[in-house]
């Protein structure tokens, strides 16, 4: 076994020999045909442009050390490190490592980023929603996390923040195991767990980057995104911005 932080080998074993990576990065896809995973089916991926699927495991891989796919269209072999590759455009250590905090992996020398939640009691009168506690600025480490290419000016543009915690106070009338109560669950960000918000004044929707992940019994549990406050009917994102733009670089009038 190899020294490397994200040990293929490890990540192989702990993921049905990429089985798993598989269907995580192609949720909408029909992989196999009939009630079993024993019958592989074509089906499309992002990096190749074709009208008909030509892409399908390969049975003979399927329970083996590492499951492969084949791209008929031009004979190309992909193990789920090469798919995440292409499909993602990173190289082979990022490709590990979005592969192991995706599938929330815990490898040697490595934990997949969580963040710390509580389901307690709420305060008596508490109101029902959910509220956030926001800092001041979002940190270089947390710009890291959004991208390269993410910096104040593009936070200033989409009303971007960083959250310290979420609050949702929830209602239980007759809950067969909580009874009639108010419950919250708080989630508190952390360095490894960073969370965000875009902030439009009366609601904001939260984005928590690392919030998909599979619980104790393999199920995905996707917390990526949720909202504080009443949704407009007809918001449309980045609109705003778009306005903005058309008139300060643009230089155009009638924007309506």
């Amino acid at each position: 076994m190899s020294d490397f932080k994200y040990d293929k080998d490890q990540i192989l074993g702990k993921t049905n020999g990429g089985l798993d990576v598989i269907k995580y990065l192609y949720p909408n896809e029909k992989l196999f045909s009939g009630g079993s995973e024993k019958k592989p089916k074509h089906f499309k991926v992002g990096f190749i442009h074709e009208e008909t699927e030509s892409v399908i495991i390969v049975p003979a891989t399927l329970g083996s050390d590492c499951v492969i796919v084949k791209a008929f269209k031009d004979g190309s072999t992909y193990s789920c490190f090469d798919l995440v590759m292409q499909e993602h455009g990173l190289e082979f250590g990022e490709a590990c490592k979005w592969i192991a905090e995706n599938l929330n992996l815990t490898l040697d020398g490595f934990t997949a980023r969580k963040g710390e939640f509580k389901f307690i009691d709420a305060e008596p009168g508490a109101e029902v929603g959910t509220f956030i506690d926001h800092n001041e600025k979002i940190t270089e480490a947390e710009f890291k996390v959004l991208g390269p290419l993410v910096s104040e000016k593009e936070a200033e543009i989409f009303n971007l923040r960083s959250a310290k915690r979420i609050i949702k106070v929830v209602e239980y009338k007759n809950h067969p195991k909580h009874g009639t109560c108010k419950k919250q669950l708080i989630t508190e960000a952390t360095p490894d767990y960073p969370i965000f918000f875009y902030d439009y004044g009366k609601w904001q929707k939260i984005y928590q980057p690392f919030g998909k992940s599979k619980d104790q019994n393999g199920k995905t549990v996707d917390r990526r995104f949720s909202y504080a406050g009443t949704k407009p009917e007809n918001f449309v994102f980045g609109l705003e911005s778009l306005e903005d733009y058309y008139h300060d670089e643009w230089k155009l009038d009638n924007y309506d």
